[in-house]
């Protein structure tokens, strides 16, 4: 297997015990009075777990890229320099984000990326109304180019201490950001496989449950059991999108993928969010 594959497996086996550490009770101690109490289903709950964490892990080193966990273009925030002093004041109090891109005029003019720290810290903007002062902060830009593994490029922030990575395609072309979080968020989720929650699995099989649609189609298979495909558009709004050839208008209800989709909020060029339904196996078309 390959590097990245065990550099995920060392950084699953950091959390738990990371998880492990943070409690009072020893698990050690809780595991052992479970296995007094039914060790038969104990030895091959931990097995079915141990293998759906190794399957997990496998398909990220192999099939997950950065793509996958990166939040798309028309959802970033960011800084426009070329705005008065007092409104980039404003936005940068009012986020909740360590570090922010910044750019002129358009996001493809990026000039480099803010630590909010260092912005507050100064409080240029707000005591001398100077953006000059405000662009002697940023940092320099780092560019992921699209399609890079998610693995590979987890490592390669731990080893450069990057904390905001911007993605682009092979023009240059901005197509979306990615914080290392974002990447442990997906890596660590691997520590929770196994089936949805019942309450979500009722909430789909009856009454539907409400999902924002900029989800990425991978964590939505994971969270809720779907089987969306993970070849073509990468969130449910893109899935819809191509489905439909058009944006639809609220409202808008049809079948996809065994569920029963209806359109909840769009905004700009996307779907926000929708409502899904699974729909009786009978009803799903083959």
């Amino acid at each position: 297997m390959n590097v990245f594959f065990w550099a995920g497996c060392c950084f699953v086996i950091g959390i738990i015990a990371g998880f492990y550490g943070c409690r009072q009770i020893s698990p050690k101690h809780i595991a052992k009075s479970r296995e007094k109490r039914n060790p038969l289903r104990s030895e091959v709950a931990g097995h079915e777990r141990h293998d759906a964490i190794i399957n997990n892990l496998s398909e990220l080193a192999n099939n997950c890229l950065i793509n996958d966990v990166m939040i798309p273009r028309p959802n970033i925030q960011a800084l426009n320099l070329n705005e008065k002093p007092e409104v980039l004041w404003r936005q940068i109090t009012a986020y909740h984000y360590a570090y922010l891109p910044v750019y002129e005029e358009t996001l493809d003019r990026i000039v480099g990326v803010l630590d909010l720290r260092d912005a507050l810290r100064a409080s240029t903007l707000s005591t001398q109304g100077d953006n000059h002062s405000l662009r002697a902060l940023l940092q320099p830009a780092y560019y992921i180019p699209s399609g890079t593994p998610l693995l590979k490029q987890w490592e390669e922030f731990r080893l450069s201490g990057q904390r905001l990575g911007l993605i682009v395609d092979e023009y240059g072309e901005l197509l979306g950001l990615v914080t290392p979080g974002d990447m442990e968020h997906e890596i660590a989720s691997t520590l929770r496989p196994g089936e949805p929650l019942a309450s979500v699995h009722c909430a789909l099989q009856n009454e539907g449950l409400t999902v924002d649609a900029s989800q990425t189609l991978r964590a939505l298979n994971r969270q809720i059991g779907s089987d969306f495909p993970l070849d073509g558009p990468k969130t449910l709004s893109g899935l819809i999108i191509e489905y439909l050839g058009k944006i639809p208008e609220s409202e808008t209800e049809f079948a996809l993928y065994g569920f029963h989709i209806t359109i909840m909020q769009t905004r700009k060029h996307q779907v926000r969010v929708v409502k899904l339904r699974r729909l009786p196996a009978d009803k799903v078309k083959s």
